[in-house]
């Protein structure tokens, strides 16, 4: 049976991309820098780490493609709008306003107001019961017609 190392007082010398009794088991170089593994004398790396050894340290996902990689930390300074620690997530406009929930979906986020409120952003106060048509909702508070009262201007005044 051929080898492929040099057999010098009975050890078996292998050359560096090779390990074993024999040398016949491939070896990646540098063991992938122990940020990866090997497979078939290819180094699989960590999604940290990049290069055929696996010496590159990256920033996550390579920050999206909407962020800058500090390197002397590794992380991503996210674009405006993304955020995450690859700055794969959208930001809702506003940050909903702080009166809603931002949803992800697979290209884009929106804001889930809550009750009461309403727009893109969730920027617009809306009024109980939308003044039971009765009034002008202004800002949230209902500015009731000139014979009902009323936060929702619900009551109905005597003429």
């Amino acid at each position: 049976m051929e080898n492929s190392g040099l057999c010098i007082d009975k050890q078996c010398m292998c050359p560096s991309n090779k390990t074993g009794i024999n040398c016949k088991i491939n070896q990646c170089p540098n063991a992938c820098n122990h940020h990866g593994f090997c497979s078939n004398n290819l180094c699989i790396c960590e999604s940290n780490y990049e290069g055929i050894d696996c010496s590159i340290r990256i920033c996550p996902n390579k920050c999206s493609g909407n962020g800058i990689c500090d390197l002397k930390s590794y992380t991503c300074k996210c674009n405006d709008g993304f955020y995450g620690e690859d700055c794969s997530l959208k930001q809702c406009p506003n940050k909903c306003s702080n009166n809603g929930v931002c949803i992800q979906d697979k290209d884009n986020a929106y804001c889930k107001c809550n009750d009461l409120f309403d727009g893109i952003d969730c920027s617009i106060k809306l009024c109980l019961e939308n003044c039971n048509n009765n009034g002008n909702c202004i800002n949230g508070n209902c500015v009731c017609n000139q014979f009902y009262t009323g936060d929702s201007c619900s009551i109905n005044k005597c003429p």
